[in-house]
């Protein structure tokens, strides 16, 4: 069974630079869909995966994130007949 496939919308392109991608089908006998498929695949081909690049830019050491202390006014009484009475 094949995977759908998703779809992209790019609106606010420039006139001019949708003129270019339908010039560039056209040279190369393709759909603009398939025109801009190729480009698209072409410009993320070589890309790390995200976990390589957020260690890259953090080292194999991680981060040390400071969270707040966080307070509880009072514990949750699961078993009282008030619970869930919202």
């Amino acid at each position: 069974m094949q995977q759908p496939m998703a779809s992209l919308s790019i609106r606010r392109l420039e006139d001019e630079t949708l003129a270019r991608l339908k010039a560039r089908a056209k040279r190369d006998s393709l759909s603009l869909e398939e025109t801009v498929r190729r480009i698209l695949r072409a410009a993320v081909v070589n890309e790390a995966p995200l976990g390589t690049t957020i260690r890259q830019i953090v080292g194999d050491d991680g981060i040390d994130l400071e969270l707040p202390r966080r307070e509880i006014e009072s514990p949750i009484d699961f078993a009282s007949d008030e619970y869930g009475q919202d």
